[in-house]
Protein backbone atom coordinates (compact mmCIF):
# COMPACT_ATOMS: atom_id res chain seq x y z
CA UNK A 1 0.00 0.00 0.00
CA UNK A 2 3.04 2.26 -0.14
CA UNK A 3 2.87 5.16 -2.60
CA UNK A 4 4.38 4.81 -6.06
CA UNK A 5 5.49 7.50 -8.52
CA UNK A 6 1.97 8.12 -9.97
CA UNK A 7 0.56 8.83 -6.51
CA UNK A 8 2.59 12.02 -6.29
CA UNK A 9 3.37 12.88 -9.91
CA UNK A 10 0.28 11.70 -11.76
CA UNK A 11 0.23 9.33 -14.71
CA UNK A 12 0.63 11.32 -17.95
CA UNK A 13 1.73 14.80 -16.96
CA UNK A 14 4.34 13.51 -14.50
CA UNK A 15 4.85 16.96 -13.02
CA UNK A 16 6.53 17.36 -9.63
CA UNK A 17 4.17 18.59 -6.90
CA UNK A 18 4.61 22.27 -6.15
CA UNK A 19 5.88 23.19 -2.69
CA UNK A 20 2.49 24.39 -1.52
CA UNK A 21 0.87 21.11 -2.68
CA UNK A 22 3.23 18.59 -1.11
CA UNK A 23 1.29 18.31 2.13
CA UNK A 24 -1.87 17.71 0.09
CA UNK A 25 -0.18 14.74 -1.60
CA UNK A 26 1.08 13.28 1.68
CA UNK A 27 -2.25 14.05 3.33
CA UNK A 28 -4.08 11.57 1.12
CA UNK A 29 -2.80 8.84 3.41
CA UNK A 30 -1.56 10.79 6.44
CA UNK A 31 -4.81 12.67 7.01
CA UNK A 32 -4.41 13.34 10.74
CA UNK A 33 -0.85 14.59 10.31
CA UNK A 34 -2.00 16.82 7.46
CA UNK A 35 -4.79 18.38 9.53
CA UNK A 36 -2.43 19.10 12.41
CA UNK A 37 0.26 20.44 10.07
CA UNK A 38 -2.23 22.96 8.65
CA UNK A 39 -2.59 24.39 12.18
CA UNK A 40 1.16 24.82 12.62
CA UNK A 41 3.30 27.91 12.00
CA UNK A 42 5.11 25.95 9.25
CA UNK A 43 1.95 25.81 7.12
CA UNK A 44 1.87 29.62 6.91
CA UNK A 45 5.21 29.84 5.09
CA UNK A 46 5.26 26.92 2.60
CA UNK A 47 7.87 28.58 0.40
CA UNK A 48 10.35 28.26 3.27
CA UNK A 49 9.29 25.08 5.02
CA UNK A 50 8.50 23.09 1.84
CA UNK A 51 5.58 21.39 3.55
CA UNK A 52 6.09 17.79 4.66
CA UNK A 53 9.27 17.39 2.62
CA UNK A 54 11.00 20.12 4.59
CA UNK A 55 11.39 17.79 7.56
CA UNK A 56 10.80 14.35 6.05
CA UNK A 57 12.30 14.61 2.58
CA UNK A 58 10.51 13.69 -0.65
CA UNK A 59 11.76 10.34 -2.00
CA UNK A 60 13.89 8.72 0.68
CA UNK A 61 11.48 9.39 3.53
CA UNK A 62 13.39 8.31 6.65
CA UNK A 63 11.37 7.33 9.69
CA UNK A 64 11.74 10.22 12.17
CA UNK A 65 13.66 9.77 15.38
CA UNK A 66 13.99 12.15 18.32
CA UNK A 67 17.16 13.55 16.75
CA UNK A 68 15.07 15.43 14.21
CA UNK A 69 14.47 18.02 16.94
CA UNK A 70 18.16 18.76 17.50
CA UNK A 71 19.91 18.20 14.15
CA UNK A 72 20.60 20.31 11.07
CA UNK A 73 19.81 17.58 8.54
CA UNK A 74 17.67 14.46 8.79
CA UNK A 75 17.61 12.13 5.81
CA UNK A 76 16.57 14.24 2.84
CA UNK A 77 14.87 16.72 5.12
CA UNK A 78 16.02 19.03 7.87
CA UNK A 79 15.97 18.98 11.63
CA UNK A 80 14.88 22.01 13.63
CA UNK A 81 18.39 23.47 13.61
CA UNK A 82 18.43 23.35 9.82
CA UNK A 83 16.27 26.50 9.82
CA UNK A 84 16.39 27.79 13.40
CA UNK A 85 19.59 29.15 14.90
CA UNK A 86 21.08 27.86 18.14
CA UNK A 87 19.41 29.50 21.13
CA UNK A 88 16.34 30.71 19.22
CA UNK A 89 12.91 30.05 20.70
CA UNK A 90 11.88 27.56 17.96
CA UNK A 91 15.14 25.66 18.48
CA UNK A 92 14.53 25.56 22.24
CA UNK A 93 10.97 24.36 21.57
CA UNK A 94 12.40 21.45 19.59
CA UNK A 95 14.59 20.47 22.52
CA UNK A 96 11.65 20.64 24.92
CA UNK A 97 9.49 18.50 22.66
CA UNK A 98 12.25 15.91 22.42
CA UNK A 99 12.57 15.79 26.23
CA UNK A 100 8.81 15.27 26.60
CA UNK A 101 8.81 12.37 24.13
CA UNK A 102 11.78 10.70 25.86
CA UNK A 103 10.11 11.24 29.25
CA UNK A 104 6.96 9.45 28.08
CA UNK A 105 8.90 6.54 26.59
CA UNK A 106 11.02 6.12 29.73
CA UNK A 107 7.90 6.11 31.91
CA UNK A 108 6.33 3.40 29.75
CA UNK A 109 9.56 1.36 29.85
CA UNK A 110 9.62 1.62 33.64
CA UNK A 111 5.99 0.45 33.85
CA UNK A 112 6.79 -2.50 31.57
CA UNK A 113 9.55 -3.55 33.98
CA UNK A 114 7.11 -3.39 36.90
CA UNK A 115 4.59 -5.39 34.92
CA UNK A 116 7.17 -8.06 34.13
CA UNK A 117 8.13 -8.33 37.82
CA UNK A 118 4.51 -9.07 38.69
CA UNK A 119 4.09 -11.51 35.81
CA UNK A 120 7.09 -13.67 36.77
CA UNK A 121 5.70 -13.88 40.30
CA UNK A 122 2.58 -15.55 38.91
CA UNK A 123 0.14 -12.65 38.85
CA UNK A 124 -2.39 -12.06 36.06
CA UNK A 125 -1.41 -8.71 34.52
CA UNK A 126 -3.89 -8.53 31.62
CA UNK A 127 -5.69 -5.45 33.00
CA UNK A 128 -2.42 -3.65 33.59
CA UNK A 129 -1.18 -4.54 30.11
CA UNK A 130 -4.36 -3.12 28.53
CA UNK A 131 -3.88 0.08 30.52
CA UNK A 132 -0.25 0.31 29.45
CA UNK A 133 -1.23 -0.24 25.80
CA UNK A 134 -3.57 2.74 26.15
CA UNK A 135 -0.62 4.81 27.36
CA UNK A 136 1.42 3.69 24.34
CA UNK A 137 -1.48 4.73 22.12
CA UNK A 138 -1.42 8.19 23.69
CA UNK A 139 2.25 8.52 22.77
CA UNK A 140 1.43 7.64 19.16
CA UNK A 141 -1.36 10.24 19.16
CA UNK A 142 1.01 12.79 20.68
CA UNK A 143 3.53 12.20 17.90
CA UNK A 144 0.74 13.05 15.45
CA UNK A 145 -0.36 16.14 17.36
CA UNK A 146 3.26 17.30 17.43
CA UNK A 147 2.80 18.47 13.83
CA UNK A 148 0.89 21.48 15.22
CA UNK A 149 4.03 22.52 17.16
CA UNK A 150 1.64 23.48 19.94
CA UNK A 151 3.59 22.67 23.08
CA UNK A 152 0.66 22.88 25.50
CA UNK A 153 -1.46 20.42 23.46
CA UNK A 154 1.46 18.04 23.14
CA UNK A 155 2.24 18.35 26.84
CA UNK A 156 -1.35 17.46 27.72
CA UNK A 157 -0.94 14.10 25.96
CA UNK A 158 2.32 13.41 27.78
CA UNK A 159 0.65 14.26 31.11
CA UNK A 160 -2.10 11.74 30.30
CA UNK A 161 0.62 9.16 29.60
CA UNK A 162 2.17 9.88 33.00
CA UNK A 163 -1.21 9.48 34.73
CA UNK A 164 -1.90 6.17 32.96
CA UNK A 165 1.58 4.85 33.82
CA UNK A 166 1.16 5.81 37.48
CA UNK A 167 -2.16 3.95 37.56
CA UNK A 168 -0.47 0.85 36.12
CA UNK A 169 2.33 1.08 38.68
CA UNK A 170 -0.16 1.48 41.51
CA UNK A 171 -2.06 -1.63 40.36
CA UNK A 172 1.21 -3.57 40.14
CA UNK A 173 2.37 -2.22 43.50
CA UNK A 174 -0.72 -3.62 45.21
CA UNK A 175 0.04 -7.05 43.75
CA UNK A 176 3.68 -6.91 44.79
CA UNK A 177 2.66 -5.91 48.31
CA UNK A 178 0.26 -8.86 48.36
CA UNK A 179 3.10 -11.14 47.19
CA UNK A 180 5.38 -9.81 49.95
CA UNK A 181 2.69 -10.26 52.61
CA UNK A 182 2.15 -13.85 51.46
CA UNK A 183 5.85 -14.58 51.84
CA UNK A 184 5.96 -12.98 55.28
CA UNK A 185 2.93 -14.98 56.43
CA UNK A 186 4.46 -18.15 55.00
CA UNK A 187 7.67 -17.59 56.99
CA UNK A 188 5.68 -16.81 60.16
CA UNK A 189 3.62 -19.98 59.75
CA UNK A 190 6.77 -22.06 59.28
CA UNK A 191 8.34 -20.55 62.42
CA UNK A 192 5.16 -21.17 64.44
CA UNK A 193 4.99 -24.75 63.14
CA UNK A 194 8.62 -25.42 64.06
CA UNK A 195 8.24 -23.90 67.51
CA UNK A 196 5.12 -25.96 68.11
CA UNK A 197 6.92 -29.11 67.01
CA UNK A 198 9.85 -28.37 69.33
CA UNK A 199 7.53 -27.69 72.29
CA UNK A 200 5.62 -30.94 71.63
CA UNK A 201 8.90 -32.83 71.43
CA UNK A 202 10.09 -31.34 74.75
CA UNK A 203 6.75 -32.04 76.42
CA UNK A 204 6.81 -35.68 75.28
CA UNK A 205 10.32 -36.12 76.70
CA UNK A 206 9.15 -34.70 80.01
CA UNK A 207 6.22 -37.10 80.06
CA UNK A 208 8.47 -40.05 79.21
Amino acid sequence: RGPGCPDCHGIHGALPPQVENIHEVCGRCHMAQDEYFKKSPHAKIPELTRGCSGCHGHHKVVKPTHDIFITDEFGEGMGCKGCHTEGSEPQKLGERLKKLVIQAEEEIKSAEEWLERARVKGFDVDKERIKLDEAKGLVIEALTVIHTLNESNFKAYIEDVTIAVEEVKEMIKMKLVEWRDRRVMFVINIVVFLLTAVLIFIKRKEVD
